[in-house]
């Protein structure tokens, strides 16, 4: 599988715009970006338990100790440390030096394009032959916490509250559109948000709620804003996906190919007292 190396295809081409795209959110919401020479850190004292607005960016080659050694200095003042690493040789050597180190973790994002000869995917139809309708901000705010709830159930109101901040600020820096399906008593269970700047799409939160799972919508939703990004003339349309969940497998079923791997690192610091 290819992996990111600096931006080998250049700031133009599919993994330049796909990154660049990535990081609009963190670099414009921010309260504050520090540009370095090993990457950039953003920081954002009014949502501090939002690691996107609060964490230290590297896209050039840096050795795993002077990577911790940013992360302390940048994020000193938070109760986790969050890395988000482009470079493959440096992703991979900071990975091994932190692996023994058990409150660490990492993930490996596969970056995935839809292929530009293949045109949108064909339109996908859930068993119940239901069809994908417009979201309001508010009805995949809901599927947003209960996906959070679901996967994270520790977190509090504070931290929940702060994400939906996020989410609302992303929705209107990038044209954002929702696409859904809706239950029997009108309310939604499923959800793609579609997210725009230039020519480029991001094609993101992909949920179902789980008493719905089965039943084809994720991938109806994702044929269909994929199919919505084409319309609006996006040329670059694109994916993120766990490179180790089998989401991964759907979107390539679906002419979505991977162009680069983005690693993030995470550390949440123990409460002391």
């Amino acid at each position: 599988m290819p992996t990111t190396v600096a931006r080998p295809d250049g700031p133009g081409g599919a993994l330049g715009c796909v990154l660049s795209t990535m990081a609009v959110t963190s670099r414009v919401l921010a309260s504050q970006v520090r540009e370095l020479e090993e990457g950039w850190s953003a920081s954002t004292p009014e949502l501090p338990l939002v690691w996107a607005l609060n964490e230290l960016h590297l896209d050039q080659p840096t050795g795993p100790a002077r990577a911790v050694e940013l992360a302390e200095v940048h994020q000193g003042d938070l109760p986790y440390r969050h890395l988000v690493v482009e470079d493959a040789f440096t992703a991979e050597a900071l990975a091994g030096e932190l692996e023994g180190r058990s409150l660490w973790r990492h993930d490996r994002l596969a970056l995935m394009v839809l292929a530009p000869d293949g045109g949108p995917p064909a339109p996908a139809v859930p068993r119940d032959r239901s069809a994908p309708c417009p979201l309001t901000e508010d009805q995949s705010g809901q599927l947003a916490q209960q996906w959070l709830s679901e996967d994270f159930p520790a977190l509090d109101g504070q931290t929940l509250g702060q994400l939906d901040e996020l989410n609302r600020r992303a929705a209107r820096l990038l044209s954002e559109e929702r696409f859904g399906f809706l239950g029997p008593d009108g309310s939604p269970v499923a959800m793609v948000k579609l997210q725009r700047k230039g020519d480029v799409a991001w094609l993101l939160d992909v949920y179902t709620v789980p008493r719905c799972r089965g039943r084809g919508y994720a991938r109806a939703l994702v044929a269909h804003a994929a199919r919505r990004a084409r319309e609006l003339g996006a040329r670059t349309v694109f994916i993120v996906a766990d490179d180790n969940d089998w989401p991964k497998q759907l979107y390539g079923r679906l002419g979505f190919l991977t162009v680069g791997v983005l690693w993030q690192f995470h550390l949440a610091l123990p409460e002391l007292g």
